[in-house]
């Protein structure tokens, strides 16, 4: 698999020349420019090392206000599909490999006990009860396991709120900075 390495460019080049081939070699058309549902596919599991299904495939035509059975797709929007699924891959590849780093027996969940041998290493200053209450709050079940996905969901939900936080202060920056400018333009 590939990645984009810190969003840097060479990095980049090479997955947009990892796109272009799978395109081009999948493209059934005559000028090698446009994939079908099947070209697509085929184009997809060359990429991806999976068949991308039916109704995401369908879903992305429909977005893009082509039918299903009769249009094509181009190489642009072929390629930002794909660079868009690359970058989610990485993300859930990031949250994935932090949670196999806590899970220090492999056991395919976290107990209470892991999360506190990382926090010792990472964190030693916070409090016991803190490291507690974290735990409650991602054991959705209450079974004393936190699962993958109940990590993953955390982990996304946190980086969701992060994310609002950001635009909240882009926002007000943003209104700071133009009942200001009316001073200097008026």
């Amino acid at each position: 698999m590939f990645h984009f390495i810190d969003d840097e460019p060479s990095s980049k080049e090479e997955c947009k020349k990892l796109i272009r081939k799978a395109f081009v070699l999948s493209s059934s058309s005559k000028n090698k420019d446009s994939l079908n549902k099947t070209d697509f596919k085929c184009a997809w599991l060359y990429l991806f090392g999976y068949k991308i299904s039916k109704y995401e495939l369908q879903e992305y035509f429909e977005k893009l206000g082509k039918d299903y059975y009769k249009d094509v797709i181009s190489y642009g929007e072929f390629e930002t599909k794909a660079i868009a699924d690359i970058k989610r891959l990485d993300v859930v590849e990031e949250l994935r490999s932090c949670f196999i780093s806590v899970d220090f027996s492999c056991k395919g969940f976290l107990t209470i006990e892991d999360l506190t041998k990382q926090f010792q290493i990472v964190a030693p200053h916070i409090p016991k009860n803190t490291i507690m209450d974290t735990f409650r709050e991602l054991d959705r079940d209450d079974d004393g396991r936190v699962s993958y996905k109940d990590f993953e969901l955390a982990m996304q939900y946190i980086d969701d709120r992060i994310i609002e936080q950001r635009n909240k202060e882009l926002e007000e920056k943003y209104v700071f900075l133009k009942d200001t400018s009316k001073f200097f333009y008026s």
